[in-house]
């Protein structure tokens, strides 16, 4: 029986999926393994864009995820797994949010 290797393919740094963020800008990666970029809201502490949000310059009130001011993350105004660590943004990340 044969089996086929497939080689990694390059993998880029996270920032640079996110046109025009520095190296040190907050970026996180979800535990579903998504990257969000996180910026300061004005009507909620942070909200989190995936990718394509970013690229599409989403509004506050038009991205499904958002922090509250601890970090926990919430998916349309609900909290995602209350009480789990893993779905609260590290407070280094919340400190280099984007303004």
């Amino acid at each position: 029986m044969t089996t086929k290797k497939h080689a990694a393919g390059p993998r880029r740094q996270p920032w640079r999926a996110f046109v025009g963020l520095e190296v040190g800008t907050a970026l996180w990666r979800t535990p579903e393994g998504q990257w969000v970029v996180v910026w300061r809201g004005e009507r909620v502490p942070f909200v989190l864009n995936t990718r394509s949000e970013w690229n599409r310059v989403v509004t506050e009130g038009e991205s499904a995820l958002t922090a509250d001011a601890s970090g926990r993350v919430l998916r349309n105004g609900a909290l995602i797994a209350p009480g789990d660590p893993a779905w609260i943004v590290p407070p280094e990340v919340r400190a280099n949010a984007v303004c």
